[in-house]
């Protein structure tokens, strides 16, 4: 009776021990698909940057495409306009955009609230993106918008990572709360900190900042505001001062924007000029620097801009130069509310 006692014992012994290794074997499976499922990260990709870090951001230039030429299709070809669905493949771009969107939306429902459950998701997701050493991304754009058999990463990869501004926006909302101002705030400043370091130093950031289009605006926008995070306002206030420059050489006097003129989406890349200016004009005004009325002695200026597209926003049918895709009902919106925005700073009339 003994011997089949001790039998019974040791089966039951080792079923509690399979099903307690099978609970853990599950659980580590759902915990590996929970963080993927919960936060956003650039170590989520399934395809790795030149430098083989999966911390290191990268992302495929989404105009260009595999030579048919070629048996290995490379170097890429450019088509204007024309997205690649492969740049859809590497998941950063897509990640950022998202971690960013519902920090953002996050941090208006916790001005709102006060809801600590809203201030805690933010400040995972935060985390998870910047902060965390396992997930964190590291504050560089050395390969973004790669070109495959030509660039390994490319300074119009700033472009990008526009998302900051808002980003940062939803970041002061969030500081009112002591622990999030305390901990999570003072690391956040820190990686700003050698990003902004890279912009100015690296190739990439000097090549944007160079650029005499759109990307050289929106350059000057993110430097900007993510230098008014750090605490550098003087070097913010130097960077807007050179808006004046880019209005001589990017807006003519008549409004037209030539260097947006020359791509196939030329009403889209007008208007995406034209807000970037306006967030970094927005800027300016809180840095005591006013710069909504400014026009060059030959009278190019934003507003000149902004007088000339409003029209075709309204019928974008009657625009005369290259559009190879319909603005869509939305963007019309966003766009004259810009425009609105715009003049009711410059103290004029709605138009």
């Amino acid at each position: 009776m003994k011997d089949i006692f001790f039998i019974r014992l040791l089966v039951l012994l080792f079923v509690c021990y399979a099903t307690t290794q099978q609970a853990v074997s599950s659980s580590s499976v759902v915990n590996k698909l929970t963080i993927q499922d919960t936060v956003y990260s650039v170590t989520f990709k399934n395809q790795l940057p030149p430098s083989g870090d999966k911390h290191d951001y990268y992302s495929l230039a989404p105009y260009w495409w595999p030579d048919s030429t070629k048996e290995n299709g490379l170097p890429y070809l450019r088509r204007d306009g024309q997205r690649n669905p492969e740049a859809k493949e590497i998941s950063d771009k897509k990640m950022l955009e998202k971690m960013a969107t519902e920090v953002i939306s996050l941090a208006k429902e916790y001005r709102i609230t006060t809801n600590k459950k809203s201030l805690n998701r933010a400040n995972q997701l935060l985390r998870a993106w910047f902060l965390d050493s396992a997930t964190r991304m590291n504050p560089n754009l050395n390969y973004a918008q790669a070109i495959k058999g030509r660039d390994v990463g490319r300074g119009f990869g700033l472009i990008e990572t526009r998302v900051f501004i808002p980003l940062l926006g939803a970041v002061d909302v969030l500081r009112r709360d002591t622990l999030f101002e305390q901990q999570t705030y003072p690391e956040l400043k820190q990686w700003f900190t050698e990003y902004l370091e890279w912009m100015e130093k690296s190739e990439n950031g000097k090549n944007e900042r160079a650029a005499k289009n759109n990307h050289g605006t929106w350059y000057t926008a993110q430097y900007a505001y993510i230098a008014v995070f750090v605490g550098r306002k003087e070097a913010a206030v130097k960077e807007l001062n050179t808006l004046k420059n880019r209005i001589a050489w990017q807006i003519e006097p008549d409004g037209t924007q030539p260097l947006e003129l020359e791509r196939t989406k030329s009403l889209s890349y007008s208007i995406f000029n034209l807000e970037a200016y306006i967030k970094a004009f927005t800027l300016a005004d809180s840095l005591g620097l006013n710069l909504w009325n400014y026009q060059t002695l030959d009278g190019r200026s934003l507003q000149k801009a902004i007088e000339y597209v409003i029209p075709f926003i309204k019928e974008p049918s009657k625009w005369p130069y290259t559009q190879i895709i319909p603005i869509n009902k939305k963007d019309t919106e966003k766009a004259l509310t810009m425009c609105d925005y715009f003049f009711t700073k410059i103290h004029e009339k709605n138009y």
